[in-house]
């Protein structure tokens, strides 16, 4: 099952190409990006979880495990965390963008700053993977744990939440702003449709940081945990500026400071 995953789409732009003869050049391209990217993830994890720890005021009990071989997934999923085996999976039909259409952007891309686009990435899992091991810190086990197929609102409520969070620990590096707005916000389930993938994105991702923001700004590592043990579910999911209403009103009626 695909627990977690962080969205980049290298599709972007796309014009179409007729590309002949470069399979050989590019492979070699791709194999020399690739163990770029392995050798400064492997070289600045642990930097990039100290500051995280001190940007955040959170502590990383932990590393998480890194991968670079896993291929099945969409290539435009450039990386995806695994809770049970607390591992960030960069996915390997990304790292090496095989499809030739695509390839000359892709790598355009990389040379840019790939360095940095890397970080975005562990930046992102890195929240995943905070939140798995504090949940096993608690004696809950794995996060997320996501319900039946049948219960959709309680699968589309810990999606938000978990990529909301994932997004908040990005987007202090980025400082990437929330241009979500509230209006913006389903009033029906039917309306998350996975199929329309540029909108289902915008909602999980950039309404799920739009909902975690100002609970983690105003309460930390709690607002965390609470979001955490207490996703959206039910109607709550047609209703999610009430439901951050109800989140913020909590915290400040237990009294959970940062």
């Amino acid at each position: 099952m695909k627990i977690s995953v962080h969205f980049k789409s290298c599709l972007l732009g796309l014009v179409s190409l007729c590309l002949t003869g470069t399979s050989i050049e590019m492979t070699s391209v791709r194999d020399e990006h690739k163990n770029k990217i392995k050798h400064e993830a492997y070289s600045n994890l642990e930097r990039i979880m100290e500051e995280q720890e001190e940007r955040l005021g959170i502590i990383h009990k932990d590393k998480p495990n890194l991968a670079f071989e896993v291929s099945n997934y969409d290539e435009r999923f450039f990386a995806v965390y695994t809770p049970e085996n607390d591992t960030i999976n960069f996915n390997s039909k990304s790292l090496t963008c095989e499809t030739d259409l695509i390839i000359y952007q892709f790598i355009n891309w990389l040379e840019g700053n790939e360095v940095e686009n890397y970080r975005i990435v562990l930046e992102h899992e890195l929240g995943h993977f905070y939140v798995d091991k504090l949940n096993e810190s608690l004696g809950k086990g794995n996060w997320p744990i996501f319900p039946d197929s049948k219960d959709r609102a309680g699968i589309i409520g810990l999606r938000i939440i978990s990529e909301g969070i994932a997004e908040y620990f990005e987007r202090t590096h980025t400082q990437q702003l929330d241009l979500f707005t509230d209006s913006e916000w389903p009033n029906n389930l039917e309306s998350y449709d996975a199929t329309d993938l540029p909108k289902f994105k915008w909602l999980i991702y950039g309404g799920g940081y739009h909902l975690v923001k100002p609970i983690i700004d105003s309460y930390g590592k709690n607002g965390i945990k609470y979001l955490m043990l207490n996703p959206p579910k039910n109607d709550e999911i047609t209703n999610l500026e009430k439901y951050q209403n109800k989140i913020l009103q909590e915290l400040k009626e237990n009294k959970l400071g940062p």
